[in-house]
């Protein structure tokens, strides 16, 4: 593996990477790394979460509350974070920086993630980059949006994936059970509401981002260093007026909105096929049609075939802590 790993691309139009590819041994997990050519010995961290919550309490307790489900499904303590809150009081500084400080630029992981000897794997089987300090070494599906915006200012290489490796593989929400961790979309959407109610300013240049800066500024008093000077979350009226400064100058992002929504349409007709029996789970098409592994992507399966991905779940789960 390189000194600076990179995560995994992502597939078109699902969002998540192909699986990493490992094999099991007589003495455990083994993952294939592509760049030494060699099987190295591996752990999945959704199966030694307990572990590791259990050997980082002695950082302490946040004194905040943050975004959590049920059992394991948290954020680890990291001391440098226990004081931080989402309220405005008690938000980090970084949340109200105009501009990055030297030390929140680019600065690569220097490896990947073990236990003991072996490499820790996200939830699709890839190693998870190490940020040292920078982030805590598991973290919830639920994380809050002034989490995340938190997590990504700290170190500008930090991306929405790292986050997304951290979280559980199998968690339940509402009722719901589900496979996967939250999609990249979903945790990315949380930031960017948070940063339209926080009057957060962009650190990169992103469309829209100069219109943007330029409508926050002129809420501020001349001089000003910080959005701390706004005193206050955005008012409804001043989070319209703030998208409102791009209303009309991005048409193919009205595109791709409506490319998004057929796409959701065309996962809940599959959805709706499956639930009447008009579509096999196996097969994803009609009677005869030719066998093929379902798909974990565009819709989540086990909304459909809850009772046997639980009892899946619970199997694999059970063996791999085992061997752990």
């Amino acid at each position: 593996m390189s000194i600076n790993p990179r995560n995994p691309p992502l597939q078109p139009g699902v969002r998540i990477p192909a699986l990493g590819k490992t094999r099991a041994h007589a003495y455990g997990l083994e993952w294939f790394d592509s760049d030494l050519e060699a099987w190295r010995p591996a752990v999945r961290q959704y199966t030694i979460r307990d572990r590791l919550l259990q050997a980082v309490q002695t950082q302490g307790q946040y004194m905040h509350p943050r975004g959590a489900g049920n059992g394991n499904n948290v954020t680890a303590p990291l001391a440098s974070d226990l004081h931080d809150g989402g309220d405005w009081q008690n938000r980090p500084e970084r949340l109200f920086q105009l501009d990055p400080a030297e030390d929140q630029y680019k600065h690569e992981p220097t490896g990947v993630l073990t236990y003991g000897d072996r490499v820790m794997l996200d939830p699709f089987d890839h190693p998870i980059r190490d940020f040292g300090d920078d982030l805590p070494i598991i973290l919830s599906s639920e994380m809050k949006g002034w989490e995340v915006e938190n997590h990504l200012r700290k170190n500008l290489a930090i991306r929405v994936y790292d986050l997304v490796a951290r979280c559980p593989r199998f968690y339940k929400i509402r009722g719901t059970m589900h496979t996967n961790p939250p999609d990249i979309n979903t945790v990315r959407e949380r930031a960017t509401k948070f940063r339209e109610k926080a009057g957060c300013l962009a650190w990169s240049d992103r469309e829209g981002s100069k219109a943007i800066r330029s409508y926050i500024l002129s809420l501020l008093p001349a001089g000003a260093t910080t959005t701390r000077w706004l005193c206050q979350d955005l008012t409804p009226a001043q989070v319209q007026e703030r998208k409102a400064v791009n209303k009309g100058r991005f048409p193919q992002r009205r595109r791709k909105a409506v490319r998004d929504v057929e796409a959701r349409a065309e996962g809940k007709g599959l959805e709706d096929r499956v639930k009447k029996g008009r579509v096999t789970k196996a097969t994803g098409g009609g009677d005869g049609g030719k066998k093929k592994r379902p798909s974990n992507v565009g819709y989540e399966p086990e909304r459909i075939w809850g009772s046997a991905i639980k009892a899946e779940m619970e199997r694999v789960v059970k063996r791999e802590v085992q061997n752990a």
